[in-house]
């Protein structure tokens, strides 16, 4: 039975999220992209693409330089947030379903952020739009939107919202990625409706601001 790429790559997540879990280490070291697509057995494309799935939902990072590679993230946050992760999935919750509750929850923390704005707090929102803004494509542009709207959960500054809202995303994009790249056309929606949103927190009257939240979801569902 061959699977397709996508999937290839999800089930790759999903065992290096358990290989997380499962360790005792403050943080841990998952190697480089050569060394796990090696010790998988898959592509270095699918293993960049595992990564990256991994990467979007603030599961790891990744280190450049001699001793580089793939690591952790906020070991204890992790483990809660696969946790969360099965709990939906046993619980047959559906992307659907989470991408709804997800959107109530992200206009909450804009909404949160616009009123405690701080100017640091905008200033660090406005340099992750400019970072999307100039993007080199589509795709680069879609990594640095998670980016634009970390920094509005931080000025939001709601521990409990931040958290469910990450465990819904983890858990949407470990089921619904299908491509590793964002199309022009989807880059192009994702960063007009971020406009209208960065627009809104730094108060410009009568931004659409729901619409602009269920307008990014859209542009990025048929594709991550």
């Amino acid at each position: 039975m061959s699977l397709r790429a996508d999937s290839l790559a999800g089930w790759l997540a999903a065992r290096l999220l358990d290989e997380i879990t499962l360790s005792r280490a403050s943080e841990v070291a998952l190697g480089s992209l050569a060394s796990i697509s090696a010790d998988y057995g898959v592509s270095l494309e699918i293993a960049v693409e595992a990564v990256r799935i991994l990467t979007d939902a603030q599961q790891v990072e990744v280190r450049r330089g001699r001793s580089g590679g793939v690591f952790s993230t906020a070991p204890q946050t992790g483990r809660a947030l696969h946790i969360a992760n099965a709990y939906l999935a046993t619980n047959g919750v559906s992307a659907s379903a989470c991408r709804e509750v997800l959107d109530n929850i992200n206009t909450g923390m804009i909404e949160l952020a616009r009123e405690r704005c701080s100017a640091d707090g905008l200033v660090r929102i406005q340099r992750s739009f400019h970072l999307m803004q100039h993007a080199a494509n589509g795709t680069e542009l879609g990594k640095a939107w998670y980016g634009f709207i970390r920094d509005i959960a931080d000025m939001a500054d709601n521990p409990l919202l931040h958290f469910v809202a990450r465990a819904l995303a983890s858990s949407i994009l470990m089921r619904r990625t299908r491509s590793a790249e964002l199309p022009d056309e989807a880059a192009r929606e994702l960063l007009a409706a971020s406009r209208q949103i960065l627009d809104h927190i730094g108060n410009a009257p009568a931004a659409p601001i729901i619409s602009a939240q269920s307008r990014c979801q859209k542009a990025l569902e048929n594709y991550w």
